[in-house]
């Protein structure tokens, strides 16, 4: 039985290499070439508030809110549009828990278990959704 057509597809998805990621750029981007994803697009940038209030905008009123924001405009970033079957999905599995602490015990060859070094500063976010990806590459990545 052959899978449905569909399932073969490629599927695109966003990446973002965050400030503390940086530093590590080429195992981030490595890691991602060996697992068969295609860059499609890439942008650095250093985000403005604004833009990081619009992506994180149901974060808005949180009490870890102005760290969020401090952190994510304190430096370069890159923004990653990457190419390949069940993208999004395989995306996530690679750069592990949103929590370092938990990927080094249940993913230890995770990205973040590799070189995260908090839930909030954990070098790289993923699009968790197909309706995500649209959205924050329209907020992401401006014509």
């Amino acid at each position: 039985m052959t899978a449905p057509t569909s399932l073969c597809q490629p599927q695109l998805t966003l990446g973002v290499i965050k400030p503390d990621g940086m530093a590590h750029l080429d195992l981030i981007l490595d890691a991602i070439d060996r697992h068969g994803f295609r860059i499609v697009e890439q942008h650095t940038t250093t985000f403005a508030a604004e833009v990081i209030d619009e992506w994180y905008s149901d974060k808005l009123g949180r009490d870890f809110y102005p760290s969020l924001r401090r952190y994510l405009t304190r430096g370069e970033c890159r923004v990653l549009v990457l190419e390949r079957v069940d993208a999004i999905k395989a995306l996530r599995r690679i750069i592990g828990p949103t929590d370092p602490q938990k990927a080094r015990r249940v993913d230890p060859q995770s990205i973040r278990a590799q070189i995260g070094g908090s839930i909030q500063e954990n070098a790289i976010h993923a699009s968790d959704s197909e309706e995500a990806f649209e959205r924050e590459r329209r907020v992401l990545l401006p014509l």
